[in-house]
């Protein structure tokens, strides 16, 4: 199942947001349901690809072990905590560049959907707690952040100690609300810049070329209107995912950045 894409998703989503529109009327904590949730949506998002489940298994083990270790060789001061942090962050990165360099030999070594995205939040918790700005991540947050699955594909970047503050806050039943019609407004939006904007972008990218020679001043003029025609659609494609991330993430009370302006 492909998120913001398959027609499945769409009609998980809908049941799953009802339990946590629900608890959030209710002014009850969402956090637990959201984790359970997200890991649900995880493994569909797998299951026809064990392989990648199985390497996205290896990289939580990876980085939740290098960040317990280098909380606890901060916290206690360990005289070369940063050498180890180092080495930590390493760690963390050998499955994005194990992906990268095995994808010159036409193989994938460690490479999962997501991959390299997760490297990078799992890399600003690292870099973070060196720089005193997190003194404590719990593991349960800690694998939500990772596992939360509205952006775990396409983003749009968050910030851990965002999210974290975020899961954690129970919203009074009308700013909850207030946020619920915000994230329908973007979750709208976004479908629309994905199904139809996107649409038509790549249908200008290929047909309006088409139309004109291969060669001379026409010939230039069709590659400048392919390359525009792709601008646009890569823009409403990938823009169109990130609005529906942050509808998602409203209703499970996280506050999805966002990422187009």
């Amino acid at each position: 199942m492909s998120f913001y894409l398959d027609p499945a998703f769409f009609v998980l989503v809908a049941i799953a947001a009802v339990p946590g529109i629900v608890l959030g009327v209710r002014e009850r904590p969402i956090r637990h349901y959201g984790l359970v949730v997200s890991l649900v949506f995880i493994v569909a998002l797998f299951s026809r690809d064990l392989s990648g489940l199985a390497y996205f298994g290896v990289f939580l083990a990876i980085s939740c072990a290098a960040t317990a270790l280098t909380l606890r060789w901060f916290k206690r001061g360990h005289k070369h905590r940063v050498a180890k942090y180092r080495i930590a962050l390493l760690f963390v990165l050998a499955p994005l560049l194990c992906t990268k360099i095995s994808a010159v030999f036409d193989t994938n070594l460690l490479g999962f959907l997501g991959v390299s995205y997760l490297t990078f939040k799992a890399v600003q918790v690292l870099i973070e707690i060196r720089d005193g700005i997190i003194t404590e991540m719990k593991p349960l947050d800690y694998l939500y952040f990772l596992m939360f699955f509205p952006v775990f594909t396409t983003g749009p970047i968050m910030r851990s100690r965002q999210f974290v503050e975020d899961v954690h806050r129970v919203l009074p039943k009308d700013e909850y609300l207030g946020n619920l019609y915000k994230g329908l407004g973007w979750f709208i939006v976004g479908a629309v810049y994905k199904f139809l904007f996107a649409a038509l972008a790549y249908w200008f990218m290929w047909f309006v070329p088409s139309t004109l020679a291969t060669t001379g001043f026409e010939g230039f003029l069709a590659q400048l209107l392919y390359a525009f025609g792709y601008g646009l659609y890569l823009f409403f494609d990938f823009a169109g995912y990130s609005h529906m991330a942050m509808g998602v993430g409203f209703v499970l009370g996280v506050r999805v950045p966002s990422n187009f302006h």
